[in-house]
This record gives C-alpha cells, structure tokens and sequence, in this order.
C-alpha cells in the first residue's frame, strides 16, 4: 500500500495522541534520515542540505510579505511579527507546507533568540486569516531546554536575564547506563 504526503498530512490532522506522533514523524523523517551524521546506508547530505535550503528560501519568501519593520523573529518553521493584519500570500492553512496561527498575543517579552514571553489570546481558527479574538489565553513561555518544574515558577515579572531556579533536572547516565535525575540551577542567560 503506497500513502502519499497529501494522505498522511490528512491523517495528521485527524489524529491524536501517539497515531498522530507516528504520521509526523513519517512526515518528517526523510530530513533526518539523510542527515545522520553516522555510519548509515541511507546517508546522503546533499540531499539534507537541499531540504534545508528549500525550507529557509520559503520562510524567508513569506518573511519579506511580512516587512522588515514588523518580524520580530524567525524560526526553523516560524514567523513571529508584529500586528494582527496577515498579508493576503502569507500561505496559512491547514495543508502540507503551509503555516498556522501557532500564537495570538497582547504583550511579548523577546530576551533572547527563541526565548520569550507571550501574554497570549484565544482565537476562533488557527488556519485562518481572518481569525477572531475570542478570550484571554495565558502565559505562554517557550527557551531551549526549559521544563516544566522551571516553567511553573516563572511570571511575567521574573521572565528575565538573571532569573535562577534550583528545580532544573538533568536526566544523566552512570558509568553503567544506568538514568537518574541530577537537580541542578537553572539560570537564564544571554
């Protein structure tokens, strides 16, 4: 049985929980598996690097519909821009390749590259542009490494370079393989 793309993005859609785990990750799988930087019948890097180079010209296509003077930032699959108003060819929907409204915010606190803040709203549909604000939504805090033990302490107020945790946990290997928890500091940084 032969499933194209356009199929398994349908099933991503319709799925939830461990199933649609799967599907994304058959989605995105092709990348990684010529990327593997070990010894492997399937490594090829041009063809990674080729992936690579398609995704970051796309994103910075619909960047440029955006307008130097709103982004705010540009992530891997992501655009962070200022203003409600989406540009008429900014792709959003819920196809293969196309972008969704991740997040819908009144206030942002930008510290670092991918480390911020929203205070953000709820809204009617995240695959259309002509969305509607319909509540409050919450803080919303997004930083590498960030978990949750040290996510449940951190505000509005306190989300800044300095701020310290003693909740941070590393998951560790003995010389035997053996996992255990090491409790560390956690400190942002810039």
């Amino acid at each position: 049985m032969q499933i194209r793309d356009k199929e398994l993005n349908q099933l991503k859609q319709e799925l939830k929980g461990t199933e649609r785990a799967i599907v994304k990750l058959f989605l995105e799988s092709l990348y990684g598996r010529f990327g593997v930087l070990k010894a492997s019948s399937y490594q090829y890097l041009p063809m990674s690097i080729f992936i690579t180079s398609i995704a970051r010209y796309l994103i910075v296509q619909q960047a440029k519909l955006i307008g130097k003077d709103r982004l705010i930032q540009i992530d891997t699959d992501g655009l962070h821009f200022l203003g409600l108003d989406i540009p008429e060819d900014l792709d959003i929907g819920p196809g293969l390749g196309q972008f969704k409204i991740e997040d819908v915010f009144s206030e942002a606190r930008y510290i670092a590259k991918r480390a911020y803040c929203h205070k953000s709203v709820t809204i009617s549909d995240r695959y259309d542009k002509s969305f509607t604000i319909t509540g409050k939504g919450q803080l919303t805090f997004k930083m590498c490494r960030l978990q949750d033990e040290v996510k449940s302490e951190l505000t509005w107020e306190n989300f800044r370079p300095g701020f310290k945790s003693e909740h941070f946990v590393v998951v560790r290997k003995d010389a035997n393989g053996n996992k255990y928890r090491n409790y560390t500091k956690f400190e942002i940084k810039i």
